[in-house]
């Protein structure tokens, strides 16, 4: 299955894929997509999932709207129908639920120094040649070249890096994966959009071959006592036995040895409503009728710390306080 972003300049009507910049190059007869290929996950049910996760880079050269969308395409000789945002059946306590989340952001490409401090100058009302202006007056200058001031530019970044392993065995519950891996945020602004990103490695040697992996960003609003999913703004929308959560699902790689990579990645929305601090964390669940553990932040391989071929990554987490409109 072959996935690309499409845009339109005439308000959704058409929609194209090669004229966006990250676009691959025409080649014979391949499809220029500016995107992603993926296959299904040969699995033992309806609830094996496939999660795809890009960015892509549009140079529009135009200050009209641009509207984006999601395009797909299926190999032809093969039949059949998937599903987008859902596993199979409502009333299977391990299916899931999880929304497309695309978001744009427009990128100020290039303000020269002179630019800056001449704008500014103006603005300041002086003749100086150095920017010794009020805070005030940098942010009118950075309107006059085109920044729509504070709305839509990112406040603070706090992130979180770790090297610890966690090693667990979450079969049937849903569990914080470590209370290392969590990252605390305090929004300036009470209706700022946040931001968060999680990055990391786990190998799922110890599980059952056909294991299928919950990961969920959760958030606390009282220090980490507690900790909840469904009410992140990005997550899932209750739907029957589903869980509803704010992140993706997984199975183990059928690979050869216990050194099979299984990586996540993605980025979850929230609008807290609060200048108070606001922690997110990671949790995991795992199927309860399967067995065996599952190792975050490192491979398993029978030679442990010694094994050629083993692998060691952080689990990175990074918060983003963005300025609402």
């Amino acid at each position: 299955v072959l996935w690309s972003a499409a845009k339109s300049a005439d308000g959704g009507s058409t929609f194209v894929r090669d004229t966006i910049t990250s676009a691959g190059i025409a080649s014979g007869s391949r499809h220029v997509i500016a995107g992603m290929a993926s296959r299904r996950n040969n699995g033992f049910d309806g609830n094996d999932p496939n999660m795809c996760y890009w960015t892509s880079l549009d140079e529009p050269q135009t200050t009209d709207a641009v509207t984006y969308t999601l395009q797909v395409f299926q190999e032809y000789w093969e039949t059949g129908s998937l599903i987008i945002g859902q596993s199979s059946g409502d009333s299977d306590v391990f299916g899931w639920t999880t929304p497309v989340s695309i978001v744009a952001m427009e990128i100020r490409k290039v303000v020269s120094d002179s630019d800056l401090v001449a704008d500014t100058a103006t603005t300041a009302d002086t003749s100086s040649d150095t920017c010794s202006c009020a805070q005030s007056d940098i942010e009118s200058a950075l309107i006059a070249l085109g920044y729509s001031g504070d709305i839509g530019s990112i406040v603070q970044v706090q992130s979180m890096v770790s090297d610890i392993k966690a090693t667990l065995s979450p079969s049937g519950t849903w569990v914080e994966a470590s209370a290392e891996y969590r990252v605390s945020i305090t929004p300036q602004y009470a209706d700022s959009k946040i931001s968060v990103t999680f990055d990391f490695g786990w190998n799922g040697h110890g599980l059952s071959e056909n294991t299928i992996v919950l990961w969920s960003a959760a958030k606390s609003t009282d220090g980490g006592s507690t900790f909840v999913r469904d009410t992140i703004t990005s997550a899932g929308i209750a739907s029957g036995s589903r869980h509803v959560i704010a992140g993706m699902a997984s199975r183990r790689n059928n690979g050869f040895d216990a050194n099979d990579p299984n990586m996540c990645h993605w980025t979850i929305y929230d609008e807290p409503q609060t200048t108070d601090t606001v922690t997110y964390t990671l949790q995991v669940f795992q199927e309860y009728w399967e067995t065996g553990s599952l190792t975050i932040g490192q491979s398993n391989g029978v030679y442990g710390d010694s094994d050629v071929f083993g692998w060691t990554t952080p689990v990175t987490i990074i918060a983003m306080e963005i300025r609402n409109a």
